[in-house]
Parts: structure tokens; sequence; C-alpha cells
């Protein structure tokens, strides 16, 4: 498979997990562990100049790609959350303030950024990975596979990644 991309675009913050192939074996291992973990995020000056979505989304997207070009080698795939609609007060009120809009640009800017060094894309609703499991729930469940701990966005990559290796 090559390395595998995890990424949770948030409003606030980007999350991604750099995974190996998840073909290679590990002995020992009940699941591969990722290369490195992140969060990026937009500087507090960039916050109060750049109203323009459009400006904050290429942010991110540039921020990955530079996070991205340290690796000797391009991921061959990445897994995208990709925000869905729930009947509740809290997916309603982000539909009405555009924030699902927002992320689903993002989500296509990502897949188009990295689509130029040959990664190919998958959205992922969060439903069809984690369920309805709240935030502490995946953190708990992360813990227990890795023993590590993981920041907001940081943590939904992570989960994303042990899901694709069918490890969640």
């Amino acid at each position: 498979m090559g390395k595998v991309l995890t990424i949770d675009p948030g409003i606030k913050g980007l999350g991604y997990a750099l995974w190996p192939d998840f073909g290679e074996t590990i002995v020992g291992k009940d699941c591969i562990e990722p290369l490195i973990t992140d969060v990026i995020s937009i500087p507090r000056k960039k916050k109060a100049r750049e109203r323009d979505w459009t400006m904050k989304v290429d942010w991110f997207v540039n921020q990955l790609r530079g996070a991205m070009s340290a690796f000797p080698d391009y991921p061959e795939i990445m897994f995208i959350e990709f925000p869905e609609v729930y009947n509740t007060a809290k997916s309603d009120m982000a539909s009405k303030k555009g924030d699902l809009f927002i992320l689903a640009f993002m989500a296509g800017c990502l897949t188009e950024s990295l689509s130029d060094y040959g990664c190919k894309s998958e959205l992922v609703p969060p439903s069809k990975w984690k369920g309805q499991m709240n935030k502490k729930a995946v953190h708990a469940r992360i813990m227990k596979r890795l023993g590590k701990k993981y920041r907001e966005h940081e943590a939904d990559a992570v989960g994303l990644g042990l899901w694709v290796q069918g490890r969640f």
C-alpha cells in the first residue's frame, strides 16, 4: 500500500498522522504506530488578518505539504474525515454557520493538493470509522491501542489510521 496519510480537518486546526506501509508486519505489535502526528493551527496574527476562508484553507494545505516534504516519498493514499450532517443541534448550528461547507471545501483542496504527487484519496465520514463515539471514547480507544494521548484533531487522525488498519 505504501505510506498512508490520515487527516482530520477542522475549523480551528488540522490534525494529521503519517503512517508507514500498513502491509509491513511488526512482530509483537497489535497495530502499526504513526511515523509522525501533528496539528496545524493558524497563527493568531493570521487569524485576525485573514477573514477569507480560501486563504485559511490555503494555509492548512501549504503547511501540510511542507510537513510531507520532510519525508523522502509522499504517501500513496490519504484518508480524510469528511463532514456529514447529523440530526443534532450542534450539526444544525455548524450547517447554519457554513462550517460544514468549509470543511468539505478543505477536503477537496487537500485531495487536489497531494494528487499532484500521485497520492490517491478517500473521504471517510465519521459515522463510518467511529460510529457515534464521542471524543472521550475515541481517546480511550487510542490509549488502549497505542498507549499515548493525542491532541484534538490529531486524535481523530490517529483513530482514522487505526480504523484503516482494522484496529479501531
